[in-house]
Parts: C-alpha cells; sequence; structure tokens
C-alpha cells in the first residue's frame, strides 16, 4: 500500500472516495475497481493557451507590421488619420511584444523566471 501525507492528499485530489481509499477506509474491492478505471484525460488547458497566445502573437507582429510598413513607405498615406493609425500600430506591436510572451511564460510555470529587474520593468510598460 502507498503511502501519502495528508497534505499530498488535499493537494493532489479531490475526490473523497480516492482520500478514503488512500487511508484504507473503505472496501479494498472498491478501492482496486477504481484503479483498473483508465486513467483521466489529460489537461489540455495548457495546451490550447499556447496555441491561442501564439495565433495572437503571431497575428499581431504580422498585421502591426505590416500597418506600419505600408504607412511608412508610402508618402501618399501621410495623413493625419492615418499618423494616428500608425500610433496605433506601433503602441499595439509594443504591447504584444512586451506584454503576451511575459504573460504567458509566467501563467504556465506558475512562477516568474525573468528576475525582479525585468519584472519591474515588464509591469512599468504593462501599466503605460
Amino acid at each position: 500500500m502507498e503511502t501519502f501525507t495528508i497534505h499530498d492528499l488535499l493537494i493532489n485530489s479531490t475526490d473523497l472516495n480516492k482520500i478514503l481509499c488512500n487511508f484504507g477506509k473503505r472496501n479494498i474491492s472498491d478501492c482496486e475497481s477504481e484503479r483498473d478505471l483508465s486513467p483521466e484525460p489529460k489537461d489540455i488547458n495548457q495546451t490550447v493557451r499556447i496555441i491561442l497566445y501564439s495565433l495572437i502573437f503571431l497575428l499581431s507582429v504580422v498585421g502591426n507590421s505590416l500597418i506600419i510598413a505600408v504607412l511608412v513607405r508610402n508618402r501618399r498615406m501621410r495623413t493625419v488619420t492615418n499618423l494616428f493609425l500608425l500610433s496605433l500600430a506601433v503602441s499595439d506591436l509594443l504591447v504584444s511584444l512586451v506584454c503576451i510572451p511575459f504573460t504567458l511564460i509566467p501563467n504556465l510555470m506558475k512562477d516568474f523566471i525573468f528576475g525582479t529587474g525585468i519584472c519591474k520593468l515588464v509591469m512599468y510598460f504593462m501599466g503605460m
């Protein structure tokens, strides 16, 4: 029989039947039949999050870069409205370059691995 601490049971399991089986408070045949079931499906939340963040990041970088390139290269496109659009594209590009990677990685790893200096710099840019 495996040994578990109470902390492991409460963190890794919210199923009361599994907790009772691990403490030996239930019928052994019931506990063994639960172990024979197929394993729980893997959590796809992390995979979906990575795919969506990557898609948003790529579309934002490519789209805003194209807008910036068109507005900078064509002299006829330099109107007041288009300069406003250029300003929006530059700010959106900076947000996507600074905020998206530094939001996704700590969310996945549950820890900010880039150090305190980068943490304060990213928080400053997110606040602006």
